[in-house]
């Protein structure tokens, strides 16, 4: 039962139901209207938004004190200021959902469902000139964004999201599993390794950057023989004779009388 649904089991029933459902469309835009003037209640912002998304707010009527709100194209809901819209863009939106995989799922079908597909609702393109910081893209006072990053959300996890959806809805038993695991808080899965399971990206290394960290993980990829073999093959001699003489040292004096 979503909080929309829940608000209305909880509410008058003598009450027209419809007037009673515009109400409470309205309490979930307040609660992301919250969620965004407050930066210490910004981690929530993703739950309400997936709520708004299943009830399709902007779609509906929505109730405020003394009128009503008709419905609302997406693009308008997005950027009218509050309480008839969110009043911020869609860049802010990505941001705020960044790593939270259902949040980004959720979001990606009510833009592509409203727009017919298109994934650039707001028409920004490679001429667009990239904004500096969040504050430069929010328009609306006392709305605190400092905490996010100012790089927008990930397109790889976007593109992942939608690839495992579309195989999903295609009948891939698998794609469908991992995406149930992808959109699951408490499941470690995330969405590059799902597209790793799927065969669809390679596996990425993890290399700390230092000769120690780079020795490591060549040896974890080629094996240890072949990193000896490959460094000796391409070393000077002056390199090898180090070489050789630091295999030397670690050799137990035993092991030295044997091979001398």
């Amino acid at each position: 039962m979503t909080v929309l649904m829940g608000s209305f089991a909880a509410s008058d029933r003598t009450r027209d139901p419809d007037e009673q459902f515009a109400e409470i469309r309205q309490k979930v835009v307040d609660s992301l209207h919250q969620t965004l003037d407050n930066a210490k209640h910004g981690w929530l912002f993703p739950t309400f938004l997936i709520e708004a998304v299943e009830n399709e707010v902007w779609k509906h009527p929505r109730k405020l004190t003394h009128n009503t709100l008709p419905a609302m194209p997406l693009a308008e809901f997005v950027k009218r200021s509050y309480p008839t819209g969110l009043g911020v863009t869609f860049e802010v939106i990505e941001k705020l959902i960044a790593g939270n995989e259902r949040a980004m799922l959720a979001w990606d079908k009510a833009v592509r469902g409203e727009h017919g597909g298109n994934r650039n609702p707001t028409g920004r393109n490679q001429h667009t000139p990239e904004p500096d910081a969040v504050a430069d893209v929010v328009n609306v006072s006392n709305i605190h964004v400092d905490h996010i990053p100012e790089r927008p959300a990930g397109t790889t996890a976007q593109a992942g999201l939608r690839r495992l959806e579309k195989a999903a809805s295609a009948g891939d038993g698998n794609a469908a599993d991992l995406l149930r695991r992808v959109v699951n808080p408490d499941d470690a899965m995330t969405v590059n390794g799902a597209c790793v399971a799927m065969g669809w990206r390679k596996p990425m290394l993890t290399v700390v950057n230092t000769p120690d960290g780079l020795a490591a993980a060549a040896a974890r990829v080629i094996g240890p023989m072949d990193t000896v073999r490959r460094a000796w093959g391409r070393a000077t001699q002056e390199q090898r004779e180090e070489i050789a003489a630091w295999v030397d040292e670690q050799m137990s004096p035993l092991a030295r009388s044997v091979f001398r």
